[in-house]
């Protein structure tokens, strides 16, 4: 089968690249060895969240003999996606080490980014850019505002990965060769498998395909799309958990696109004002877009004709982020308009961000070439710098989260005054190591004699209906991903633990004079789903990482909470 239409041209030679960036390369690896040097130190071999659902998935296919069933759950539904890709990776994780290991799939996720970046590398080569362009690109993209993703292991191989495998059938598409065809409706479908928007990449192939008027491999991809929808919509439920889509309020649904394209200026997240910089950055952006989509269209073959791969390739990215933006603002803004600034969205911001950038530097002038490149580089590194400012103790915070969560598995229950361990899962069903942590030593723990030293000092305690707010000024941490406080609740059956935020150092002067990133302090939010109705005693646990010391309070609270509140799952 031949699809070509029109002859594949040779790319001009790059402009010859400056001598002082003759090793551009090592530059560029600095944020790939920090991004996955973040990885190592703080990655955690807990599960979070949807991680259970590869639990129960790896459980009922390892207690099924029949292919037939084994197949039906790899392309089961889950929320609103079919995460075939997450559950194939899971299989082979287990098939390789004889159990489940989460920090493999943050890892293997992550790897996806890389993919990303060696695609916008090789469109670099293919187009007349410096080779050194792509200098910039890691900076931006390797940042810790995709934190939540990266380190939770469902979350990074399902939301950088469908990024991945749609941008790089996006880049096959532009290209004209068969083999490259046959490839990207692979990729198309490994991304429609792999999360809900992936199905996005139907229409937006079907569309550059028509506009490279290649009528054959046009139709081939149509059937390829009405198959694969068949089978993905087969049996489709509408997910229980997702709440009705408000009605009546326009500026809700575009404050919440806009926020979702800018994104990656979310730079205020403790601000009342919080999506004034995303929307500001989202309608700059959104604008860019436009431009550049437009200017795509006209060197089509339709019309002006001229467009080059990278033509094909800027317009279909562009028009997937915004769709993307549009699908997730009118499905998830229900939950509120703050989910759409969630660090588990924000990849496509910076993939937007990424190809503006390369469409900037097409448009700049060979003589000027050089100074608009070190603009940018300087304003890459600035921004990787200032985000990882910002998300850093996010970074701690939810490492700690899963620290607590498996010691309520372990630890949490008791007969009377009796502690009884309870392992985190059963391994004969489901072969999970949890790690081994701080408050698994019974001899490096140091209990507070109430009378015998001063109570731990808790400077504020309130409730509201959906959380417990606890405060304290003068903690300080000390160095260590799981060094720190943790608040317990106990009660007489049940003990919990849950993490704190350290507060941030805010002063300009002390953060230049050498002062730690963190300040005295913390503050616990505990949502009120989170723990059983009842009384409870109110302590607090620090620790360095590896010795625990258990301090009474002066406090004790009464939670209630209405159960309506945990949303349903289909899984």
């Amino acid at each position: 089968m031949k699809f070509m239409t029109r002859p594949m041209t040779r790319p001009p030679t790059a402009a010859a690249e400056p001598g002082w960036l003759g090793a551009w390369w090592l530059v560029a690896l600095i944020p790939v060895i920090l991004h996955f040097a973040f990885l190592a130190r703080y990655a955690v071999n807990i599960p979070k969240w949807d991680d259970h659902a590869l639990r129960n998935f790896l459980v009922d296919y390892n207690q099924t003999d029949s292919w037939g069933e084994k197949i039906s759950l790899i392309f089961a539904q889950h929320n609103e996606h079919r995460i075939a890709f997450d559950r194939l990776v899971t299989l082979i994780v287990y098939q390789l080490t004889g159990e489940i290991n989460f920090v493999w799939l943050m890892f293997i996720g992550s790897f996806s980014l890389l993919g990303i970046l060696a695609i916008f590398y090789q469109l670099i080569r293919q187009s007349s850019l410096p080779g050194y362009f792509f200098l910039p690109l890691p900076w931006l993209l390797l940042t810790l505002q995709h934190q939540e993703n990266t380190f939770w292991g469902m979350a990074s191989l399902q939301n950088f990965s469908v990024v991945f495998f749609l941008i790089f059938s996006v880049f096959l598409l532009s290209k004209t060769p068969e083999r490259a065809f046959v490839l990207g409706c692979f990729l198309a479908i490994m991304a429609v498998f792999t999360s809900g928007n992936g199905v996005l990449v139907w229409p937006m192939g079907a569309g550059l395909l028509l506009l490279q008027k290649r009528w054959k491999g046009l139709i081939y991809w149509i059937i390829l799309a009405g198959l694969t929808s068949l089978i993905y919509f087969f049996n489709y439920q509408k997910p229980p958990g997702n709440p009705p889509t408000p009605n009546g309020d326009a500026w809700l649904y575009l404050k919440g696109f806009l926020g979702f394209i800018g994104s990656v200026a979310d730079w205020q997240p403790e601000a009342t004002e919080r999506f004034v910089l995303p929307v500001l950055a989202g309608l700059l952006l959104l604008v860019g877009a436009a431009y550049f989509s437009v200017k795509s269209l006209l060197k089509t073959p339709w019309l002006r004709g001229g467009a080059d791969v990278s033509d094909y390739f800027v317009l279909g990215v562009l028009v997937f982020v915004i769709a993307s933006a549009a699908v997730v603002t009118v499905g998830r803004i229900g939950f509120g308009d703050w989910i759409l600034l969630t660090s588990r969205v924000k990849i496509y911001s910076a993939v937007l961000l990424l190809t503006l950038v390369i469409a900037v530097l097409r448009e700049i002038p060979v003589r000027r070439q050089k100074v608009g490149f070190q603009l940018v580089l300087f304003g890459a590194i600035l921004f990787n710098g200032w985000t990882t400012f910002l998300e850093f103790g996010e970074v701690i915070f939810h490492r700690q989260d899963r620290i607590s969560q498996l010691f309520i598995w372990k630890y949490g229950h008791r007969d009377g005054q009796q502690r009884r361990p309870m392992p985190a899962y059963d391994r004969v069903t489901f072969p999970y190591q949890a790690p081994a942590l701080f408050y698994d030593q019974n001899g490096n723990r140091s209990e507070v004699k109430q009378g015998k030293i001063s109570r731990f000092s808790i400077d504020s305690l309130y409730q509201n209906e959906v959380a417990l707010t606890i405060g304290n000024r003068s903690y300080i941490k000390s160095g260590g991903p799981d060094a720190g406080a943790y608040v317990q609740l106990r009660s007489d059956s049940l003990t919990l633990l849950f993490p704190t935020r350290q507060h941030r150092n805010r002063s300009r002067r002390s953060l230049l004079s050498g002062g730690g990133y963190f300040a005295p302090g913390f503050t616990a939010t505990i949502p009120k789903t989170d723990a059983p109705d009842g009384s409870y005693e109110v302590r607090i646990l620090t620790t360095d990482g590896q010795t625990r010391t258990e301090y009474p309070t002066s406090w004790s609270v009464i939670l209630r909470h209405n159960p309506s509140n945990k949303l349903p799952k289909n899984w």
